[in-house]
């Protein structure tokens, strides 16, 4: 029997990205509307990671809304901060993280470089669907996504879902051959 892999797919993922076993992990997706939380807990706990996650009672982390990154910065002492650009505001020093995988949202090149030159974070990205999981992810090498070994991912002509050639915009389609369904 091979190493267990998750339904998700995040843990080849999480593991390019730089997290390894005994990791204590600060994982800022919500538990409720889409499973990422779940698929990352579950990845990081393949991995030998330790997920802890703060309550949050509005928002999710960095959106700015009361009690999200204002609670963060002033929460639990043995936690990290994760907002560079609040922490700053707020006169925090230089956050407490390692590595950052960041998803649901681009990742500016502006971005990276404040959390890789200014606080030390190894900060990688990666793609995934609500019902897929993580599909592509970053590599220390920072020179593009890598897809997931059982992933065929399409850009599709909205209008007649053909595939299109290399370099159009269009719709992604991704299809992920292993899926388990419970």
């Amino acid at each position: 029997m091979g190493p267990e892999i998750s339904e998700w797919h995040a843990e080849a993922c999480l593991f390019a990205g730089g997290f390894r076993p005994g990791d204590v992990v600060l994982d800022t997706f919500l538990y409720h509307l889409v499973p990422a939380a779940h698929e990352i807990d579950e990845a990081l706990n393949l991995i030998g990671c330790t997920a802890c996650h703060r309550r949050r009672q509005h928002g999710h982390a960095g959106d700015g809304r009361p009690g999200g990154t204002r609670d963060r910065l002033r929460g639990d002492a043995e936690l990290p901060h994760d907002d560079p650009q609040r922490a700053r505001e707020m006169g925090v020093g230089r956050l407490g993280l390692e590595v950052a995988q960041v998803g649901a949202e681009p990742l500016p090149e502006s971005l990276r470089s404040q959390f890789e030159d200014e606080h030390g974070i190894m900060t990688r990205q990666g793609f995934g669907t609500a019902d897929l999981g993580l599909v592509a992810y970053e590599c220390p090498e920072k020179s593009g996504m890598h897809l997931i070994e059982d992933a065929v991912v399409q850009v599709c002509d909205p209008q007649s879902g053909e595939p299109l050639p290399y370099g159009q915009i269009g719709e992604l389609v991704a299809t992920v051959h292993n899926m388990t369904y419970r």
